[in-house]
């Protein structure tokens, strides 16, 4: 059991990105066509609508849909690569699907005594980037309701539909901005230099806290 990739990529320490590609070699697609990320069940998720197509290398939100430790572990080890390679922005967005995959795999009966232990490493793992940790806020509260339900669908055709719109109704995202901003100011936080610089600059002199910053913090347009 100890030998799946997911306990070296939880470890709170460096690891390069040669070692990651190791790790998550038996998920690769060797011929590298479509899908890049190969997980063995696929044609047994197709009859329960739960096959979730996996386009990119980088497309963490549906291997958060998979629903189990495999997704979850890419998501991890795609993370733990933005930090090996100083790629904030990458990490910002990784590590809020990392998040939406976490109550899957505390649902695993041999996985949830450990739960605890299982926050406290993906949040030392986040820690290890400051502008991503400082970004996002974690409501625990939703993520742990999203555990003890009873019924908890990650995979996006077996979600239900609006019935106003008949657009999906997904799981309630645990992640939200850590920081308020002005709209005028910053109009994709993902994209936004300005927004990052306003963040290192608090980071700097130590202003940040678990309270959301105020306006007056970011330049004017």
């Amino acid at each position: 059991m100890y030998s799946h990739p997911v306990f070296d990529l939880l470890r709170d320490r460096p690891i390069g990105r040669r070692r990651i590609g190791t790790l998550l070699k038996r998920y690769q697609n060797s011929t590298q066509k479509i899908p890049l990320w190969c997980f063995g069940d696929e044609s047994k998720r197709i009859p329960k609508l739960r096959f979730i197509p996996i386009l990119s290398r980088h497309d963490t939100s549906a291997l958060w849909q998979r629903g189990d430790l495999d997704g979850f572990t890419v998501i991890l080890g795609l993370v733990r690569e933005a930090e090996a390679i100083a790629a904030t922005d990458a990490h910002i967005h990784r590590v809020a699907d990392l998040y939406r995959a976490f109550p899957a795999v505390a649902r695993i009966p041999w996985f949830r005594p450990f739960t605890p232990l299982l926050r406290r490493c993906v949040e030392r793992i986040h820690l290890r980037n400051l502008i991503s940790h400082f970004w996002w806020r974690i409501d625990w509260n939703v993520i742990d309701a999203q555990i003890r339900s009873r019924h908890h669908e990650t995979a996006r055709l077996r979600w239900t539909r609006d019935r106003r719109t008949g657009r999906f109704v997904e799981p309630k995202n645990p992640c939200s901005p850590a920081i308020k901003y002005p709209q005028e100011v910053v109009s994709n936080p993902l994209e936004s230099r300005r927004w990052k610089s306003a963040l290192r600059r608090r980071l700097n002199t130590g202003k940040t806290s678990g309270k959301s910053a105020q306006e007056s913090d970011f330049p004017a347009s």
